[in-house]
């Protein structure tokens, strides 16, 4: 990767070096929080410029954290900003906490804005419409597009039941676990970053959740952006039936221009 390149993705609010994560494991409110973290820093770094000096500690990966965790999070940070007397971990105690909380507010900003209308995940896990509350469907198929922004494969089978269904609707139906890991890992792999922005949801009673998406993968350096309309249908924690609808023709012109 070129330095231009490399500066400007640390540059985004949702790129988080080791060393910053390692510090918010360390003030993990909960057991939940702590659990997310380790499961960034155990994902890949984004590569480095081949003249790199720094150590792991500069590693810089892609954080796709929900809003719930990194809300409490900064309300764990405010609450040891206001209480000194509150244990720090010993490599903050010299430190302190300065501009933590303005970085993970930050990154809620930049991660929850979509053409310039600013949402945080409270909102969005949240019926876009009434105002009730997400039923498990919904958390299931926001769970996927989570593991998809860590593009974490493991995660992302594991939202399936065994013999689920996936059609990209101009393509052929895979059937069961093993043949949707394959299909999704032949595209995942080539991807360095993955970006699925909600537009909206709507859930139905039955377990049917239909999302409109825009789905960003970056490749060689450039991203790659799809329109989606999805439609999921949702057995208890698991998908039985997933179905996206887009433009094969724009996804085959724009391959073609990102792919040497």
């Amino acid at each position: 990767m070129h330095w231009d390149d490399y500066k400007r993705r640390c540059d985004q609010p949702d790129h988080w070096s080791r060393w910053f994560l390692t510090q918010l494991l360390a003030l993990a409110p909960t057991p939940a929080v702590e659990t997310e973290l380790r499961a960034v820093l155990q994902s890949t770094p984004i590569p480095k410029p081949r003249d790199h000096r720094g150590g792991a500690a500069t590693d810089m990966f892609v954080v796709s954290l929900s809003g719930d965790l990194v809300s409490s999070l900064i309300n764990r940070i405010r609450a040891a900003t206001d209480e000194p007397a509150m244990a720090l971990p010993a490599a903050l105690q010299q430190r302190g906490l300065g501009g933590f909380a303005e970085a993970l507010a930050e990154y809620l900003d930049y991660r929850y804005q979509d053409a310039g209308h600013r949402f945080r995940e409270l909102e969005q896990r949240e019926h876009w419409k009434g105002g009730s509350k997400m039923g498990q469907a919904g958390e299931t198929v926001m769970q996927l597009i989570d593991a998809f922004n860590r593009n974490d494969l493991d995660a992302i089978v594991a939202c399936f039941a065994e013999d689920a269904v996936y059609h990209n609707m101009p393509m052929e139906p895979l059937t069961g676990t093993a043949a949707i890991r394959a299909g999704l890992q032949v595209f995942l792999n080539d991807a360095t970053a993955v970006e699925w922005i909600v537009h909206h949801l709507l859930e139905s009673a039955d377990g049917t959740v239909l999302t409109e998406r825009l789905d960003r993968f970056e490749l060689n350096g450039r991203w790659l952006e799809i329109p989606v309309m999805g439609t999921f249908e949702v057995d208890g924690s698991r998908i039985r039936a997933w179905r996206d609808y887009f433009d094969l023709a724009d996804f085959q012109r724009q391959m073609a221009a990102l792919t040497p």
